[in-house]
């Protein structure tokens, strides 16, 4: 009997040891799968962690190109109003050199009237003197049209560089915001 009592003592224990053991092994698993839901946790912040610095990276990156944006703007902001001064000193030198032309050409109308109510020899004199007015006219209009084609010239070429400053603008725009 006591045989017995010891089989049935030993199974008892036998069955709680092997409860015991699948609810250990319960245990483990769960623990397993928070252990590894934890581990994703830590790499999923590590991950967002890189992907967080890599975006402040670019976005001072960004600042930078922008701050270099702003300066290059500075800059044509600068050189245009340094155009527009030039263009406007040419403007008033062609003012000039325009009202002296009218000038001129008044006086030589009202020599050329002087010189048809003037005898043979004083005609021939205020005929030369018109004939030096008026290539000191021609002259004048020369200088004039040379300055009106100087300020195209210039006119065109700010605008050309302003476009392609501008279109390496909208690049860098583009890049930035995209």
């Amino acid at each position: 009997m006591v045989d017995y009592e010891l089989k049935k003592f030993k199974g008892k224990i036998l069955l709680m040891c092997q409860s015991n053991a699948k609810d250990i092994k319960e245990h483990t698993g769960i623990t397993t799968q928070k252990i590894q839901k934890l581990d994703d946790k830590i790499r999923q912040f590590e991950k967002n962690d890189k992907i967080r610095k890599e975006i402040v990276n670019q976005t001072r990156n960004h600042l930078g190109e922008l701050q270099n944006f702003n300066k290059r703007m500075d800059e044509m902001y600068e050189e245009m109003e340094n155009f527009v001064k030039k263009m406007r000193e040419k403007t008033s030198k062609l003012e000039t050199n325009n009202s002296k032309t009218d000038e001129r050409v008044l006086f030589l109308g009202n020599q050329i009237k002087k010189a048809k109510e003037q005898s043979a020899e004083e005609k021939k004199i205020l005929e030369k003197r018109i004939d030096g007015d008026y290539a000191r006219v021609v002259e004048e209009l020369q200088e004039i049209k040379t300055l009106i084609k100087d300020m195209e010239r210039e006119n065109i070429k700010w605008r050309e560089g302003h476009l392609q400053t501008h279109e390496e603008n909208k690049g860098i725009l583009k890049r930035i915001f995209k």
